[in-house]
């Protein structure tokens, strides 16, 4: 299972995937590979950013993806874990997808969307997963993003058009 296009003689040192097929065999024959299939071949969405990285040595992958990491740093790409503020991780190689792939993808992101809109709308508003005993009203109000003046009130008039999501004009049960 070797690859010509991903191994190249003569150029290990200046081409950072000269490995690949050799680490590849090392995996079972059923893990998945974005980039080539099982008997090695180039996936057809791979091709080009493939044959941009051979142009590529060693050392210039490592100045790019310090320079990513610069770039995140003066920007303020960062993410905060435990009290720690860290640079947001983002590999300097792109997960291709292909179109059935996406779509795949993309119903999913739309299923979870709506999910956590239905969710929202069920804290704000009526609270059955507070009252039906799913999740602890504390789990809930001890967040620091409780936004507990936009829950709804009995007997309180209710408008979507200053909400981010849909969902039932009942009052909640999570208390103020």
């Amino acid at each position: 299972m070797t690859s010509p296009a991903l191994d190249r003689p003569g150029r290990a040192e200046s081409v950072p995937l000269i490995g690949y097929s050799a680490a590849r065999q090392r995996l079972p024959r059923s893990a998945y590979d974005e980039a080539a299939d099982s008997e090695g071949g180039i996936r057809a969405h791979y091709t080009d950013v493939l044959e941009i990285l051979h142009k590529l040595s060693v050392d210039e992958l490592a100045q790019r993806a310090e320079a990513l990491t610069g770039t995140h740093r003066s920007k303020g790409i960062t993410f905060d874990l435990e009290g720690e503020e860290r640079i947001f991780p983002l590999d300097l190689v792109p997960r291709i997808l292909d179109e059935p792939d996406w779509r795949l993808v993309q119903t999913g992101v739309a299923q979870r969307v709506r999910a956590l809109e239905a969710f929202l709308a069920d804290v704000y508003g009526e609270g059955r997963v507070v009252r039906d005993g799913i999740v602890p009203a504390a789990v809930i109000t001890s967040s620091p993003q409780f936004a507990r003046a936009a829950l709804i009130r009995p007997g309180q008039p209710t408008s979507e058009s200053g909400r981010k999501c849909s969902g039932s004009r009942k009052s909640s049960s999570i208390r103020r």
